[in-house]
């Protein structure tokens, strides 16, 4: 499981946003993020009302983000999707491992 998760963007300025779940996610859960409607889903119900802080953005040449929970989990991963103006396709990056 992993205890209250976050997601943190660290931008090229030197800014932060960082947006956090209050609940637990068991082992399976997924918990989707859609930071362009501003969503927050698992097993297709909304847990918008969980989550505190700013919605991270993924701005033209890129930002940092972080994975984080209250307690480690080696077995957990983010898994961060965008699609850019100019790119008809997503990319995928996996992060292992709240930090």
């Amino acid at each position: 499981s992993v205890q209250q998760p976050s997601v943190t963007a660290r931008y090229p300025d030197g800014t932060v946003r960082a947006l956090a779940y209050s609940d637990d996610l068991a082992s399976g859960d997924v918990l989707v993020l859609d930071c362009a409607n501003h969503t927050a889903t698992t097993g297709g119900s909304s847990r918008r009302r969980g989550l505190s802080g700013d919605w991270p953005q993924i701005p033209p040449g890129g930002v940092v983000l972080l994975f984080g929970a209250a307690v480690y989990s080696p077995t957990a991963t983010l898994t961060a999707t965008w699609r850019g103006n100019r790119w008809p396709s997503s990319s995928t990056t996996a992060l292992n491992g709240p930090r």
